[in-house]
């Protein structure tokens, strides 16, 4: 993977959407809103748009692919009882967003299994307070 696409991971802006309110994450934790929200749970940030597993670049599909890719990860995660709400990544700049989960109660290691699963090349992950990204390759 590019050092420029890690960057671009690394500098990324992750919001979990819960009702009427929302908390804005990054790997140097809280950058807007509160984490209360998330009731001290670790969380993955996760999209299934623009599947580039394999591929030293971004892959980007169609806003209709990538529509479809959303709706069968959101399929896959009801009927694997996991807890979630909407979210978004986004480039620090806001020149990219992709629509996302936020999965709740899930360990590092299921959380990139189902990243794999959706040929995504990272994931964001939140707990005790710290960000990270982690990596599937």
């Amino acid at each position: 993977m590019s050092q420029t696409l890690r960057e671009l991971f690394e500098s990324s802006h992750f919001q979990i959407i819960m009702g009427p309110h929302s908390v804005t994450l990054g790997i140097n934790g809280v950058m807007e809103g509160s984490d209360d929200m998330l009731f001290k749970n670790p969380v993955c940030v996760l999209t299934a748009c623009n599947p580039s597993l394999g591929h030293d670049t971004l892959q980007i599909r169609t806003k209709e692919e990538n529509e479809a890719l959303q709706k069968k990860l959101e399929e896959y995660l009801i009927d694997h009882g996991y807890e979630f709400y909407n979210a978004s990544g986004r480039a620090a700049d806001g020149s990219h967003e992709e629509p996302s989960f936020a999965i709740f109660r899930i360990d590092e290691k299921e959380a990139l299994g189902i990243a794999r699963e959706f040929s995504q090349k990272a994931i964001f992950y939140y707990e005790d307070g710290k960000g990270k990204i982690l990596y599937t390759e």
